[in-house]
């Protein structure tokens, strides 16, 4: 997006990783917060649904300022969504179990989030970058509404507590 897209080089590429990093530990400075005085479940939706919006405003960035704006928004909402899909699985994994199944967590997370990377670097090569990121959004934000109206207990079983008081590896 810097090189091609924006035009501003590899400074503009160290800017907008910087920006990404800026919103994720200001996301891990305050989202415990919000999640405490509402729910965790409602940072995670408002995350995931921060994200869609994050990403359409970056492919549209007209200049890298506008894109490093977009990247800061990104970053949080990216923080929120990693830590509040952890912490659901942390809750609803059998305690048993729950290591294997964390393992598998972040076996998968760590297998496809570079093999999508992959995907996208190669359509972007034949569609454009911003039309990519453009659709990955509203890929994003189908997602969302299919579950609002094709399995609306989705959350409210993301939301139910186990059986049995799961403990967070933090704890």
């Amino acid at each position: 997006m810097a090189i091609i897209v924006l035009h501003s080089g590899k400074i503009g590429t160290t800017w907008l990783v910087t920006a990404q990093g800026v919103g994720a530990v200001a996301a891990a400075l305050t989202l415990p917060t919000i999640a405490k005085r509402t729910s965790r479940l409602k940072v995670l939706r408002g995350s995931i649904g921060t994200t869609a919006g994050a990403l359409a405003l970056y492919a549209i960035s007209p200049n890298l300022v506008c894109a490093m704006a977009a990247m800061v928004i990104l970053g949080g909402a990216y923080m929120g969504t990693l830590t509040g899909l952890n912490t659901s699985v942390q809750v609803h994994a059998p305690r048993a179990e729950r290591s294997r199944i964390l393992s598998l967590y972040t076996l998968s997370l760590s297998m496809f989030y570079p093999l999508g990377a992959f995907v996208q670097a190669d359509l972007a090569k034949s569609f454009g970058v911003r039309h990519v990121t453009l659709v990955g959004s509203g890929l994003l934000v189908l997602v969302l509404v299919g579950l609002k109206f094709f399995n609306p207990e989705f959350w409210d079983e993301m939301g139910s507590p186990s059986s049995q008081r799961a403990v967070l590896l933090a704890d």
